[in-house]
């Protein structure tokens, strides 16, 4: 599986902030998230949501972008990528990645 990016909000900064790092925890524990930024102040936040509204913008470097709003259920999350890099291997694609929420993943090509 090809490394991914999340950024996580809450609006209970308490109870998220036990629950993100407890997550967070478990993960690199067992070698699942290499690194993690975690913010609550709103000038930190402020800095880092952009780097994901960038990603479309950081895809134009390759030429065209088209997106497509998909949902999927959970067991097959993780198989669109894969399943669309075979599907367009014939074709000029330079890139096919996903981003977007949990359970509304946005196809890029």
């Amino acid at each position: 599986m090809d490394p991914f990016f999340c950024c996580c909000l809450g609006s209970c900064v308490d109870h998220d902030a036990e629950k993100l790092n407890t997550f967070l925890q478990d993960g690199i524990e067992n070698n699942i998230i290499l690194d993690a930024v975690m913010c609550s102040e709103e000038s930190k936040i402020q800095k880092i949501w952009p780097l994901r509204e960038r990603i479309v913008e950081s895809c134009l470097k390759d030429g065209y972008i088209y997106n497509y709003d998909i949902s999927l259920s959970l067991k097959d999350f993780y198989s669109i990528i894969p399943i669309m890099k075979e599907r367009l291997k014939d074709q000029p694609v330079v890139t096919v990645c996903g981003y977007g929420h949990l359970g509304k993943w946005v196809f890029v090509v």
